[in-house]
């Protein structure tokens, strides 16, 4: 029982998808927890819209999170979550090559999108740890999902700092944190 089970089949392969799904997920929710204002306040806003952007986008994800866990009265949960990966992305990538051109209620909007698809759709991660194991190992499953998840929350800021303190652009370095939401909608995907 316990922790030797996860590793055992028949739970082996949801553990390690399940592990590497966090890992990846937290590392671009992170990223974007922990760098948003910096990178808005370096794209020439105000210090105090960079600090509101955060908010905007910290807002989306809580928006985000309840409509997709709504959402999931009527569609498979893991189908959301991939899809709400896929677009956050891709619209982190939008953020990426419109960063310092556009302003005012196009940011806004775009962050409280990001925060929405990428952060609301993580938030919703959880339940499809808790489902995916059985009762007698689900606190050890889920929070060997965690624990070993927010090791990618630990690494994306100090990754970002890395990659903005040897001059890469910042459009560069939002782009850099798209791979890892978009390897997580194809890994939720596998989470069966």
């Amino acid at each position: 029982s316990g922790f030797g089970v996860l590793l055992r089949p028949p739970l082996r392969r949801f553990t390690l998808t399940a592990w590497l799904t966090f890992f990846l997920g937290f590392s671009t929710a992170y990223f974007l927890s922990a760098w948003t204002t910096q990178l808005l306040f370096s794209a020439g806003m105000s210090e105090s819209e960079a600090i509101n952007g955060a908010v905007v986008l910290t807002t989306g994800g809580m928006v985000g999170s309840l409509i997709f866990g709504t959402l999931a009265r009527w569609w498979t949960l893991r189908n959301i979550i991939a899809a709400a990966f896929v677009v956050g992305g891709l619209l982190m990538a939008l953020l990426s090559v419109t960063i310092g051109a556009i302003t005012g209620a196009v940011v806004w909007l775009l962050l409280v999108s990001i925060g929405f698809f990428v952060n609301g759709a993580f938030t919703n991660l959880y339940t499809i740890a808790v489902v995916g194991y059985p009762a007698e190992v689900r606190s050890t499953g889920l929070g060997c999902c965690v624990g070993l998840g927010r090791s990618g929350a630990v690494a994306s800021p100090t990754i970002a700092g890395f990659l903005l303190g040897h001059g890469l652009e910042i459009s560069t370095i939002i782009l850099v944190f798209v791979i890892p939401i978009m390897l997580s909608a194809w890994l939720t995907l596998l989470l069966k």
